[in-house]
């Protein structure tokens, strides 16, 4: 059995041993992730920063450039539409945003839900135990955990 589906950052790809966080739902990318450790961890977070730059890069040459030409008098439609570029670029990117790395179902000890958002408590490769916040999940990723899990 192999399923996935969507929440706000990424995916969620499942199969009969392991649950894997992604970013695109490829079965590929899901196959070549690790299990949680502090390497995934760090290059979690280095992916994260590296997209916040970017966009706070964008964001304040925007705004620059609105200042720049409000002040010469001149029209701010286009650095107006160069932030609203840059941020719809961010939200295009907001998926990259997302944890990967896989859990392995045994090592699954508790899984919740409230509204949108499933709470998954788990042992990671070290054995200690963390927990992954999951929020935006769709109505297909709530009935597979259901079913999947006994859910609080």
């Amino acid at each position: 059995m192999k399923e996935y589906f969507k929440y706000n950052k990424g995916f969620v790809n499942i199969d009969d041993e392991n649950l894997y966080l992604t970013n695109s739902g490829n079965w590929q990318e899901a196959r070549n992730v690790q299990e949680k450790s502090s390497k995934t961890i760090k290059a979690n977070n280095f992916r994260k920063n590296k997209i916040s730059f970017y966009f706070y890069i964008l964001l304040g040459l925007g705004i620059l450039g609105t200042i720049y030409q409000f002040s010469k008098g001149n029209s701010v439609r286009l650095p107006l539409v160069f932030s609203g570029l840059g941020f719809a670029v961010y939200r295009y990117l907001i998926r990259e945003t997302g944890n990967r790395y896989k859990i392995p179902l045994s090592k699954i000890k508790l899984v919740s839900r409230e509204n949108d958002s499933v709470t998954i408590t788990f042992l990671d490769e070290q054995g200690s135990e963390t927990t992954e916040v999951i929020s935006g999940v769709d109505e297909k990723g709530i009935r597979l955990l259901e079913d999947k899990f006994k859910m609080n």
